[in-house]
């Protein structure tokens, strides 16, 4: 099986038919192709291995305003540049191999090792009622299995030294969707200088551009720390067998170096200043909580170099979207997979990328965690009448909740910046607040109840807690 020329890469097409394509097709037909249909893990290593491949057949661009221009060459130079490497997207075979190299000393597993999603050893069977059974994968999904695993490969078997460049703390990735499959490529790409000036090894080259040699220092320099060379990475010494029953595994692996030697083009910086002294570090995916709640910290934009932003977030004009996509795969930081974060978000306004539009965003989810703190108090109160711990998970699970559904409308007030009049969220009267402060009553009865003689009376006294401040009385 041809990667390059052979279908494994699962898409929806214009008219919402699923269909599975290559390399080849993404680049001749990514005008017809509407987006990827992928697991959250899936997506992340497709779109690192296709950005990889476009910007390879580019060898660029070199500057940030030569993207228009990539747009016209791209679906020639990427079909040119999958011919010239067509043996190097090979799946199997005695020659070279797509991501893949045998080592002196290698282990048997089974294929359900390399599945995220499917019960084997320290992964959950809540979600796969096959766990334990031997299993067989079709070509194409032992294909798209590979590419995860050496994107995301948490340790397997003992003496594992390796570490994946996807599993970093577990970070929050940010992914721009356009109209179409090549409008997204484009959209996630990162021209050489600003590759350069992001990556200790530069913009760099393709893995599969040179025989995978672990232990070669230049080798290994390339696929860890730069751009190209990390896109698409060899993590682990891995050869599939060609039944798709199982491969081969060596103990060894390549160690990724981590933020902030090396900082990820998909991942946001933030910055804490302590006293004299700056902190940074990376903005992490978590289980409780929806990533909207972190957009401000995403689109915020910094005047210096070491700029927070995503680094195609950091053009001077970003690239139109449609959509905004941010996940990440969780890990305990050892071997077991727990979970995947996936949310995607409609209709971001472009306002939301300037200064002001920010700031009216921070300001909205200011205000929602300020009802928050209240909600707290309010349950606070009416724990402490009735002398019982009081149930502050329980009530913010419900706030937030409501609130996911209603990100919408903060949008909308981020689009129309008039409808604030120059007011805070505290101030003005917009779909977001009053969406905010009914989520807090809501939250708060769900949290106490108020049926007996004693819950009515601890129920009136937290309920003070959510009546909006008073207005200070004018001074004569």
């Amino acid at each position: 099986m041809n990667l390059g020329f052979d279908p494994w890469i699962p898409v929806t097409c214009a008219d919402g038919a699923p269909r599975r394509v290559s390399l080849a097709d993404v680049f001749r037909e990514g005008r017809e192709i509407a987006d990827l249909a992928a697991r959250p893990q899936e997506r992340i290593a497709l779109m690192r291995l296709l950005v990889c491949v476009a910007q390879a057949a580019l060898d660029g661009p070199a500057e940030e305003e030569d993207w228009p221009e990539a747009e016209a060459l791209l679906p020639g130079r990427a079909m040119a540049y999958l011919e010239k490497w067509r043996d190097r997207f090979e799946l199997f075979g005695d020659g070279p191999r797509f991501l893949q190299v045998r080592a002196a000393e290698m282990s048997e597993f089974e294929a359900s090792k390399l599945l995220f999603h499917r019960a084997s050893g320290n992964n959950s069977t809540l979600f796969d009622h096959e766990g334990g059974s031997p299993r067989r994968l079709a070509p194409a999904d032992f294909a798209l299995a590979l590419l995860c695993f050496q994107n995301m490969s948490a340790s397997i078997g003992a003496g594992y030294t390796g570490k994946a460049p996807c599993l970093d703390r577990h970070f929050l990735q940010t992914w721009l969707i356009g109209g179409n499959l090549l409008a997204t490529i484009l959209a996630n790409g990162v021209d050489r200088a600003t590759a350069g000036a992001a990556c200790p090894a530069g913009f760099g080259r393709p893995v599969w551009e040179t025989d995978i040699a672990f232990g070669d220092r230049q080798f290994e320099r390339n696929t860890t720390l730069s751009f190209l060379g990390r896109l698409a990475p060899v993590t682990r010494q891995v050869w599939l067998n060609e039944d798709g029953s199982g491969f081969e595994l060596a103990k060894a692996g390549v160690s990724h170096p981590v933020f902030e030697e090396y900082r990820e083009a998909a991942a946001t910086i933030l910055t804490v200043s302590k006293q004299d002294k700056v902190e940074r570090f990376l903005l992490r995916g978590e289980l409780q909580k929806q990533p909207w709640r972190d957009l401000q910290h995403i689109v915020e934009a910094r005047q210096d170099a070491r700029t927070n932003r995503p680094l195609p977030l950091q053009r001077a004009e970003p690239a139109p979207f449609q959509r905004l996509w941010l996940g990440a795969l969780i890990t305990d930081g050892k071997g077991k997979y727990e979970d995947t974060i996936e949310a995607v978000y409609r209709d971001v306004p472009s306002e939301l990328l300037s200064g002001l539009g920010h700031s009216i965003y921070a300001d909205g989810i200011g205000f929602a965690n300020a009802w928050r703190q209240r909600l707290g108090k309010a349950v606070a109160a009416y724990a402490a009448r009735l002398k019982s711990p009081p149930e502050y998970a329980r009530a913010e699970r419900h706030f937030w909740n409501a609130l996911d559904q209603r990100v919408p409308e903060l949008f909308a007030v981020v689009r129309n910046v008039a409808s604030l009049g120059g007011r805070t969220f505290r101030e003005a009267r917009t779909p977001w607040s009053d969406s905010v402060r009914m989520a807090a009553h809501a939250a708060y009865r769900f949290a106490c109840p108020r049926e007996t003689p004693r819950q009515i009376q601890a129920f009136a006294a937290g309920l003070g807690q959510l009546r909006p401040p008073k207005p200070p009385k004018e001074t004569k």
